[in-house]
């Protein structure tokens, strides 16, 4: 009954009806129940969050990665890199022309982590003319795997400049945690 509305009463005599208002139970402090989160809570909540910035870098040593196999997610950019500041700059054409010792040729492919963070990978692309170096040729490589499933690059020997200490990618079922790598969408 506690759930029913009240009900107006009239008393004799008095034309004002009198609302019976019923007792409510103070809650439990100790019931549990009350302060879990339903399995749905994140589907009822319906926040997306809001990318406002990408960042720029190299998939990490021990980072599991899936690049997005589409063409229209990734391309051939001149860039400048200022490596003191840690940072690149996508340079307009007209710009690279007038800069050519500080451009470079890089494709940037759009990557995500086994976290779901998106970020852009740039790997240097050779110049008509030049030859590609070990280390950007193992990492269009591992970006080629990585478009067709999720892959772990490991950087081997990487404090000794030798050939053999270029990027290995290594196929794998199952992420860092153990967990099965997510399924293609």
């Amino acid at each position: 009954m506690a759930n029913t509305p009240a009900k107006p009463t009239l008393i004799e005599g008095d034309a004002t009806p009198v609302t019976e208002t019923p007792k409510v139970e103070a809650p439990d402090p100790f019931d549990l129940d009350r302060l879990r989160v339903p399995a749905d809570y994140e589907a009822d909540a319906a926040v997306k969050k809001l990318i406002t910035t990408v960042p720029v870098r190299r998939p990490h040593r021990q980072e599991w990665i899936w690049v997005h196999p589409g063409e229209e997610y990734r391309g051939v950019f001149m860039s400048i890199e200022l490596k003191e500041e840690r940072e690149m700059y996508v340079a307009l054409p007209h710009v690279a022309q007038e800069l050519p010792g500080e451009i470079q040729r890089r494709m940037i492919y759009t990557a995500q982590n086994s976290s779901r963070v998106t970020f852009l990978w740039p790997v240097r692309v050779a110049a008509p003319g030049d030859r590609l170096d070990d280390w950007s040729i193992s990492a269009h490589e591992a970006a080629a795997k990585a478009m067709t499933s999720g892959y772990g690059l490991s950087v081997i020997g990487a404090s000794v400049p030798t050939k053999q200490s270029s990027p290995r990618i290594r196929r794998q079922g199952l992420s860092p945690s153990g967990r099965p790598l997510p399924s293609k969408s």
